[in-house]
């Protein structure tokens, strides 16, 4: 099992709260235009004006703006989430902020946890000692050694 080392609940939440947005923002320009995605719009579209390109039936029924908004809210969205990630209400799943949680998630390595451990268990073993014992023990850049100044050496 992974221990986690860090989790960025800021940037989880940004990107959380930037998701939601965009994908609500998208859900009311679409019932504005009365569809359920891009493809059903841009079906409608040029069913009701005859043209084979969207753009164009959209500038000819007067909803290019919400149309190229909706465009630009798919790029901004750019597959990070898509329709199977939300429920009938259009609320984001579990399983996808379960997911979005683990992309923002550090975990540690398994040398990192040895290494982790190892340092635990000198931590400890040092902390056992009686506090007069503790004062006799000096660490430097050789490493940790008894003190050679103390009552022990004598």
């Amino acid at each position: 099992m992974k221990k986690l080392k860090k989790f960025n609940e800021a940037k989880y939440n940004i990107e959380l709260k930037e998701l939601t947005e965009y994908i609500v923002e998208m859900q009311d320009l679409l019932q504005s235009l009365e569809a359920k995605n891009i493809e059903q719009l841009e079906k409608k579209l040029n069913e009701q004006t005859g043209f084979k390109n969207p753009n164009m039936s959209a500038v000819a029924m007067s909803v290019e703006t919400e149309y190229n908004r909706l465009l630009q809210l798919e790029k901004l969205i750019d597959n990070r989430i898509t329709l199977k990630d939300l429920n009938a209400d259009f609320n984001i799943k579990k399983l996808f902020l379960k997911d979005l949680k683990e992309k923002h998630s550090i975990y540690y390595t398994d040398k990192e946890l040895h290494d982790l451990n190892t340092l635990k268990n000198v931590s400890d073993s040092y902390n056992k000692l009686p506090i007069e014992l503790r004062g006799q023990l000096v660490i430097n850049m050789n490493g940790m050694q008894i003190n050679p100044f103390s009552y022990l050496l004598r």
